[in-house]
């Protein structure tokens, strides 16, 4: 079963159109506060120590409230508020599509439990790599720290689908960045993102969410985020006794290199994955 968002299960079905999807998403949106905005709007934090935060998080596989504590910036209780509050200013996307009038309240509740159904046979990153596989650490660390950071520093969320395989040439979708690892284990370790995920990944990394499209920013973005998940990764696997060493960023526009061709003696192992807002493809290169 391939994992997917209760939007793209909406719209699938034929439930709500496109049009409305992003307008329920739009809605959402409005009311999503991230914790640092929070803190500031309390006096907990400023704005200087929000952006210390978040530069920690590249290097720390650390939920932004719990590095705050760490770093001396907030305490247990002040945390505690923030995130109630957080909580109490989320809402739902079924909640935006009931709001907006899209659906009703009974529909909605009939479909969110038949899409609950439908997605328990999803499995989990653990579950996607079986125990047997040579890169079996190396895979759960990329997988994990993959989801972690696009939520964190790029504001996305995704879910990790099944693992395929693919011995030929892989199709460039927009914007395809990799890092090489060298050492205790080797491979390359790749993003596959289309533009608008990438764009939006690059106006959060940059915290300019009124920010224009350029190409050039958007691949020195998507780099440096490759970079980032790399860099956690390899403390991850450092953890577990592999040392390792990373290759700078590279990443390649789809107009420049349409086929990224895989070597007659490496196999790419990919993982099909989804965002409320599209696909992309997180995966390695490896020796067959």
């Amino acid at each position: 079963m391939r994992p997917k968002f209760f939007g793209q299960y909406l719209l699938e079905n034929c439930l709500i159109t496109k049009d409305e999807l992003l307008e329920a998403l739009r809605f959402q949106n409005t009311k999503l506060k991230r914790l640092g905005e929070i803190a500031c709007q309390k006096g907990y934090l400023d704005n200087k120590k929000v952006e210390d935060i978040n530069s920690a998080q590249r290097d720390e596989d650390m939920l932004f409230g719990l590095l705050a504590v760490k770093m001396g910036y907030l305490n247990e209780k002040q945390l505690d508020e923030l995130l109630t509050i957080q909580r109490n200013n989320h809402i739902y996307l079924g909640e935006a599509v009931v709001h907006k009038g899209f659906m009703s309240k009974e529909a909605l509740e009939r479909e969110l439990e038949r899409f609950h159904k439908e997605q328990e046979v999803v499995k989990s990153v653990q579950d996607i790599v079986p125990d047997d596989n040579p890169e079996h650490d190396e895979l759960i660390a990329i997988l994990d720290i993959t989801v972690k950071i696009l939520r964190r520093a790029g504001n996305v969320l995704s879910k990790i689908g099944n693992l395929e395989t693919q011995t030929k040439q892989l199709n460039n979708s927009f914007a395809f960045a990799s890092v090489k690892f060298i050492g205790d284990s080797g491979f390359e370790y790749f993003l596959n993102f289309p533009q608008n995920i990438a764009f939006n990944i690059s106006r959060s990394l940059y915290n300019i969410p009124e920010m224009e499209f350029d190409l050039e920013t958007v691949f020195d973005a998507i780099s440096e985020f490759a970079n980032i998940i790399a860099g956690n990764v390899k403390a991850q696997l450092l953890e577990y006794g592999k040392k390792l060493e990373i290759s700078p960023p590279l990443c390649i526009w789809n107009e420049e290199k349409q086929i990224i061709e895989i070597p007659e003696n490496k196999i790419a192992l990919i993982f099909p994955s989804v965002t409320p807002e599209g696909d992309f493809i997180v995966g390695i290169i490896k020796d067959r």
